[in-house]
């Protein structure tokens, strides 16, 4: 990803990567349901843009976990007003609304982290060969995936 985005830092690369997946790991067992619907339709979206890597499985998890409870969050507020009135007859935000709101700014930030945004996708500027080496990459899914659907 550094490569692909011009080195921002101008640090000097090491080359090393971390390893990808050998096989694809299972969600963790403390995801419940929605989370592990996310993990799967996440895992082949990285996997599918050759960045998944072994070392991503714990953000991954987080993830899919912030996910989940922004989904829930969502559902209760669905079911109810965004504004609820206390025993006193005053008015106050329903406390959903906080939980869904601080999630989805966890999830905006972790799916940025990932690549998974148009804004970080834009921010990849990419030049010389290893243009020529994405395009190549892209142009080869492409083939792979009209040979599998035709």
């Amino acid at each position: 990803m550094k490569r692909l985005a011009g080195n921002p830092g101008k640090r000097p690369l090491t080359g090393n990567t971390p390893p990808a997946w050998a096989k694809p790991p299972r969600p963790p067992k403390h995801l419940g349901a929605e989370a592990r619907k996310e993990w799967k339709r996440m895992l082949a979206e990285l996997e599918r843009l050759g960045i998944a890597a072994s070392c991503d499985r714990a953000a991954l998890a987080l993830y899919c976990q912030v996910y989940q409870r922004w989904v829930t969050a969502e559902e209760k507020l669905a079911k109810q007003s965004l504004v609820l009135q206390g025993a006193d007859g005053g008015a106050y935000q329903n406390p959903y609304l906080a939980i869904a709101n601080r999630a989805f700014d966890q999830l905006k930030w972790m799916l940025s982290e990932f690549g998974m945004t148009p804004s970080s996708r834009a921010r990849i500027k990419v030049s010389g060969s290893e243009k020529d080496a994405f395009e190549t990459f892209l142009q080869e899914a492409a083939k792979r995936k009209a040979r599998k659907s035709g």
